[in-house]
């Protein structure tokens, strides 16, 4: 079989994040990277705002719109609705699009059948060829570690929807477990908590800021504190509260803990041989929750390894499916000679 000639082949990047999306097209850069929700208008069933702006009608949306968000703890709710998505997404780029092969960063633990969707929803928008991989190692990949070498490393993935942990050895992932316990969940804890201890009802984008401003692994010497805007919970009128660090105590040591726990247990099941290289590399941190006040200082005194938070964090998936190109292309030829194998 005849090697594929690429140059007419421009290489497109899909990270799809319960947060964001982001979409690169090599020549284009970076095409988008918003919000993964849609709203769309269920009367004339006609899409009203993908993105942020869809955000922005969050909790505000009148009688006939629906705002859709398209991941939840890292497992996709509606297809249709990604494929609408993209498809909106892509409209400025149709032509393009027909001649692209795509590294497609997977969420962790999907099913084969919600893997196969998401590649046939990809594909029903006339890419040329989609490569499936797994998002964590992507982000390894975009932390500029060759994940292709035999040693083994060890990538943390702190998502919105998911923690996810995985050893990697020889590009290819060795052991992996989730936690539905990313940022979004702790999004959702810190309401439950402000409701039930201060007496305030708030919505996410509050708890967000909460969770950004005075979330920390570490007590502080300090201690961070917010002022934040919501309603009495008794009284049901508009009032304000300080929110400090030691407010969120029991939900940030219920996470940590649980995150530990997600690291440990993949360890466990790693082979032996690899322990070496994780003494030596550590374990590295990438997903935007990876941010969290004081996370290294204790993940380093709890594994007694080196630990280190990617610089580019928050774009380390889509770093790394840019830098995956030619091993996408090598997956093609792969695939189009086993192909060739079984016509025989």
């Amino acid at each position: 079989m005849g090697k594929m000639d690429w140059t007419d082949k421009k290489h497109m990047v899909v990270d799809f994040g319960t947060a964001s999306t982001r979409v690169y097209i090599e020549g284009k850069g970076i095409v988008f990277n918003e919000a993964s929700v849609i709203a769309v208008n269920t009367k004339t069933k006609k899409i009203v705002a993908i993105g942020e702006d869809a955000k922005k009608c969050l909790g505000k949306q009148s009688k006939y719109i629906r705002v859709h968000t398209l991941q939840s703890n890292g497992v996709i709710v509606d297809i249709r609705m990604f494929v609408l998505f993209l498809g909106e997404v892509f409209k400025k780029y149709t032509e393009i699009i027909k001649s692209t092969y795509v590294t497609l960063a997977c969420p962790p633990g999907l099913t084969p059948v919600e893997k196969t969707a998401l590649i046939k929803s990809i594909e029903s928008l006339g890419c040329f060829f989609v490569d499936p991989q797994d998002a964590s190692k992507l982000g390894l990949y975009g932390t500029g570690v060759d994940i292709t070498k035999p040693d083994g490393r060890l990538v943390l993935d702190m998502g919105a929807g998911k923690v996810t942990c995985g050893m990697v050895s020889s590009n290819e992932v060795v052991v992996q477990k989730s936690l539905k316990i990313g940022g979004n969940y702790l999004d959702n804890e810190i309401m439950k908590t402000l409701k039930a201890d201060l007496k305030i009802a708030v919505g996410e984008v509050t708890a967000e800021k909460v969770k950004n401003a005075v979330a920390t692994a570490l007590k502080t010497k300090k201690g961070l504190s917010v002022k934040i805007y919501g309603y009495d919970v008794t009284s049901m009128m508009p009032t304000d509260k300080d929110v400090t660090e030691d407010d969120l105590q029991e939900v940030m040591k219920k996470a940590i803990y649980q995150i530990t726990s997600l690291v440990t247990t993949v360890l466990e099941e790693s082979p032996s041989e690899l322990s070496e290289d994780i003494i030596k590399n550590g374990i590295v941190v990438v997903g935007n929750f990876a941010k969290l006040n004081g996370l290294k200082v204790y993940m380093e005194d709890f594994f007694e390894v080196p630990i280190t938070i990617a610089k580019n964090c928050g774009t380390a998936v889509l770093d790394g499916g840019i830098k995956y190109r030619d091993l996408s292309r090598e997956e093609y030829e792969f695939k189009m000679k086993k192909i060739k194998e079984t016509e025989y």
